[in-house]
């Protein structure tokens, strides 16, 4: 039947951007698999990938939007990983495509939040990946609907918590102290 390799994580936090511990990670053969900032941390989670060296990801941190960085990693056939923001940063993790398989990512910014140009990429069987508000500007990185899913999206001034339970979801607040 085969074996499977156990996989293993390591979590990071720092009030400081965890460069090294991207750095170090990698060499070590794992990969980033989360990256946040929450209440003035940095939380990166990284997970064994099992090549030591060759993760295949790579990382671009900045200031403003990085819509030209988009435009370069998909025109090297690289896609977006994650997407986050935090402390007046923008990062994207980044991803080597397999030689087989095409970039298949949009990215659309706007001031306001843009429900209407969802629709139309969900009209067009894309899926929302990511939405970042930030510096007044709403962020959405989308990329193709797979095997049937479809997603909903709900816009509110507050935590949709009883929409969320009547849709299925049960809601875990995280303890997360520092």
């Amino acid at each position: 039947y085969g074996t499977r390799a156990a996989k293993h994580y390591q979590v990071f936090t720092s009030t400081k951007f965890p460069k090294e511990p991207i750095k170090q990670s990698w060499r070590n053969g794992f990969r980033i698999s989360s990256i946040n900032y929450y209440n003035g941390h940095w939380v990166l989670i990284t997970q064994s990938a099992g090549t030591i060296n060759d993760v295949g990801q790579g990382i671009i941190v900045k200031g403003e939007l990085p819509t030209n960085e988009l435009r370069r990693l998909w025109s090297e056939n690289k896609k977006v990983h994650l997407f986050a923001y935090g402390n007046q940063r923008w990062v994207i993790v980044s991803e080597r495509c397999p030689e087989s398989e095409e970039v298949d990512q949009f990215f659309y910014a706007s001031k306001e939040f843009p429900t209407e140009k969802i629709k139309e990429f969900y009209n067009q069987k894309k899926r929302v990946n990511t939405i970042i508000h930030a510096e007044g500007i709403w962020a959405v990185l989308l990329g193709p609907r797979r095997n049937g899913r479809s997603q909903r999206f709900h816009y509110s001034t507050y935590f949709p918590g009883e929409k969320l339970q009547s849709l299925g979801a049960q809601i875990i607040t995280p303890d997360i102290y520092f």
